[in-house]
């Protein structure tokens, strides 16, 4: 049974790496769409698209979180650490949790700086007042305003 919870578990993981990679191309479309000059209903389809995916995420999360207490159960253990999981785990099944693990950091990464340059272009355009087509911004303009939005965000007490 613990084999086969360990395979599901990686199996979900793996579905979930693919969505976040949807995700992550979906950004990449929202930034360039907000540094090529945009109307709102181009960003509007691309977040309908993210909400969609997001919905998708949230139902695979709950279902791995599951599979991961019903696992930690069976075994003893205190968390789903890869640490904790090692000793437990075979060799295999624990490269492919360790790889896809890795491979969420990484397009979770990718995609958070996107969003993060997606929201400081987004501000930076509130501010202007722009009408339904925004101008075009450049790669310095948009460095700017994420690195502003970073900074509002650190200096925000909550």
């Amino acid at each position: 049974m613990s084999d086969s919870l360990v395979k599901r578990i990686n199996a979900n993981f793996r579905v979930q790496v693919g969505i976040y990679q949807q995700m992550e191309q979906e950004s990449r479309l929202q930034l360039e769409a907000l540094q090529g000059g945009y109307d709102h209903f181009q960003i509007g389809s691309i977040l309908d698209r993210r909400r969609q995916l997001l919905a998708k995420l949230d139902c695979l999360a709950q279902d791995n979180r599951h599979l991961q207490k019903e696992f930690l159960q069976a075994h003893g253990l205190k968390e789903f650490s890869l640490g904790q999981l090692k000793p437990v785990l075979p060799d295999g099944e624990w490269a492919i949790l360790e790889q896809l693990i890795t491979e969420l950091g990484q397009v979770l990464g990718s995609i958070t700086t996107m969003d993060g340059q997606s929201q400081g272009l987004m501000a930076l355009r509130e501010g202007s007042g722009t009408g339904k087509k925004a101008a075009p911004v450049g790669n310095q303009q948009a460095r700017q305003a994420y690195k502003k939005a970073v900074q509002q965000k650190k200096e925000t007490p909550g």
